[in-house]
């Protein structure tokens, strides 16, 4: 059985990585961090169209 390599943090976007950080240091609630990340998710699927 093979062990999926783990993610390294430049395979994200740097806005999601600094979404996050937001969060986790309180910059931001949780709604604020679920909006930004509803954002990011729409750009994505919308440059993929």
């Amino acid at each position: 059985m093979s062990k999926t390599p783990r993610p390294k943090a430049s395979d994200f976007d740097p806005e999601a990585l600094r979404l996050f950080d937001q969060y986790v240091h309180g910059v931001i609630d949780r709604r604020g961090f679920l909006a930004g990340a509803a954002r990011l998710a729409m750009g994505a699927a919308g440059a993929s169209a």
